[in-house]
């Protein structure tokens, strides 16, 4: 995979065909995968980087991860799925009010709604208060009038804390809606390019 991108936009959508890696490429910024070589710098900071042996551990990176599939925990209350993992959770009240799920918390994830699933998956995302914020076409299943909703208030908390998000959609209009800079995502003779 070869992919080069350089960009001062705070939020930033990868846009492509299915299959062509989108999803690869945030599993490798956040250290789900490891790339074979190459270097990654986001938000200042050196990620990895194959020359120097730097391999930042994903619980290091400061990366909060909105997951297509949600990824929830069904054996675990609302609340535990939203601090596990997280070393550090001190915006746990901020983050409860502006997903507006206290009522939620110590219900079982089985209960919810694929709404409030989306508001938990992302209440989980923003705890760990990310400097990293990737997004894999985690809004594509909710309803077209309640995405726009949950996203508004994503994107003024993006804004506010100056949260790097990088936002994984096959949707241009999500990709203009959603984001300042959209980078076009194709593979070429089994290269995927960004540009």
């Amino acid at each position: 995979m070869q992919i080069n991108v350089k960009t001062k936009s705070q939020i930033v959508c990868l846009h492509g065909h299915s299959g062509v890696g989108k999803t690869t490429i945030l599993n490798i910024i956040a250290g789900i995968r490891e790339p074979h070589h190459g270097l990654i710098d986001i938000a200042g900071r050196r990620l990895f980087d194959e020359n120097e042996g730097i391999n930042i551990a994903p619980q290091f990176r400061d990366v909060g991860y909105i997951f297509q599939d949600l990824r929830l925990f069904s054996h675990l209350s609302v609340k535990d799925n939203i601090t596990f993992g997280a070393l550090k959770h001190n915006n746990y009240d901020a983050i409860i009010d502006l997903m507006d799920i206290d009522e939620l918390l110590h219900k079982n994830i089985r209960s919810l709604s694929g709404g409030e699933s989306q508001k938990v998956s992302i209440a989980r995302a923003l705890v760990k208060n990310p400097k990293i914020l990737l997004i894999d076409e985690s809004f594509h299943a909710i309803d077209k009038q309640y995405r726009d909703q949950l996203f508004k208030k994503l994107h003024n908390h993006i804004i506010k804390n100056q949260i790097v998000t990088i936002l994984v959609s096959h949707q241009l209009s999500d990709a203009k809606k959603y984001s300042a800079e959209i980078i076009k995502i194709k593979k070429e003779k089994g290269v995927v390019i960004g540009g």
